[in-house]
């Protein structure tokens, strides 16, 4: 389930800290409630957090992220900016690519524009690695994922997984 909707998340961070503190704290997130200013507070121990950011337009989140009613893209990315601004903890964003829905020459343009204003350290480009229910998805071409990391590498270092499931981080 989505981590930060647990009311106890902080405490689960500091048990952690405090306990093990040897062990560096990442939180994957689909990044919703980051816009919190509570759960920032609770959040700021993470080493690492990896929230979602899979669409560049409403269309593309409607389709893919399938939203609670009321929740909308725009949420989303008032959400990761105001996390970013707020919590210096390091930020791998993950988009999860999907042909003929958020891959077109202009949701990449959408997603540069997002992504620059979020400003993360890393981003973690994913595809389909196997059958999804939707039977007409497939995985974005090794090209298309290149292309993703070739412009968005600009902003920040891009690392792209699958569907080959080697890791493949462009020079810039």
């Amino acid at each position: 389930g989505e981590p930060t909707l647990n009311s106890g998340i902080g405490r689960v961070i500091d048990h952690i800290k405090k306990y093990h503190s040897e062990c560096p704290v990442c939180l994957l997130t689909n990044g919703l409630l980051l816009g919190d200013t509570t759960l920032q507070k609770e959040l700021s121990q993470l080493d690492l957090i990896i929230p979602s950011l899979d669409a560049s337009s409403e269309e593309e989140y409607s389709y893919i992220n399938r939203p609670y009613p009321g929740e909308t893209l725009e949420k989303l990315f008032s959400g990761l900016c105001s996390f970013r601004r707020n919590v210096p903890v390091k930020m791998a964003l993950e988009i999860f690519v999907v042909p003929g829905i958020n891959d077109s020459d202009e949701s990449i343009d959408r997603f540069y524009r997002l992504v620059k204003c979020i400003e993360p350290d890393l981003i973690h480009l994913n595809t389909l690695d196997r059958h999804g229910v939707i039977a007409e998805l497939a995985p974005a071409s090794r090209e298309r994922m290149e292309k993703f990391a070739s412009v968005l590498g600009n902003i920040a270092p891009a690392e792209i997984f699958g569907p080959t499931k080697e890791p493949h981080i462009p020079h810039k």
